[in-house]
């Protein structure tokens, strides 16, 4: 499943005379606020009580209790959460994190907010993207795409 991820392109002939600190300020600024809100989506998600689901590796009865569908995942045991980060690249010079590192042409400037986790289990990997697309038999728990509409015109303010 390949789907377009949303995403704010800001061109700018500033580069060529150094990185402009404003242009900078704004993309962290929209990365950080990104990621904040993701995280806070997460821990006030409304939790299926309905449904509940042993953990896969818990002998002692712990479950888990799945957020509702259309609503971002609901916090179990903390790995997709902690894992959200932010990643920037200038023009080739990056930022480091969880989060792959964007590829920024020569005069363009890259933010970038995930999750780079891997879960594995019953034999199969996936990652995060099960979650935000759903798959035939799981409705999707959103949680990258309704924070980036939330925040669109906060994030192109930063650039005003």
């Amino acid at each position: 499943m390949n789907m377009e991820l949303p995403k704010i392109t800001w061109n700018s002939t500033s580069f060529l005379k150094g990185i402009d600190l404003k242009e900078k300020t704004a993309i962290t600024k929209g990365c950080l606020l990104l990621e904040r809100d993701i995280k806070m989506s997460m821990k006030t998600t409304p939790r299926d009580t309905a449904k509940k689901y042993r953990r896969q590796k818990s002998k002692k009865g712990i479950y888990h209790h799945p957020s509702l569908a259309g609503y971002p995942p609901a916090i179990d045991t903390g790995h997709l959460v902690n894992s959200i980060s932010h990643n920037f690249s200038w023009g080739g010079f990056g930022k480091s994190s969880g989060v792959s590192q964007p590829m920024a042409k020569r005069n363009e400037k890259v933010g970038v907010v995930g999750t780079a986790l891997k879960y594995k289990g019953k034999g199969k990997i996936w990652d995060a993207s099960i979650l935000e697309f759903g798959t035939k038999k799981m409705k999707a728990r959103p949680f990258l795409r309704p924070a980036f509409y939330r925040n669109q015109n906060k994030i192109i303010g930063f650039f005003k």
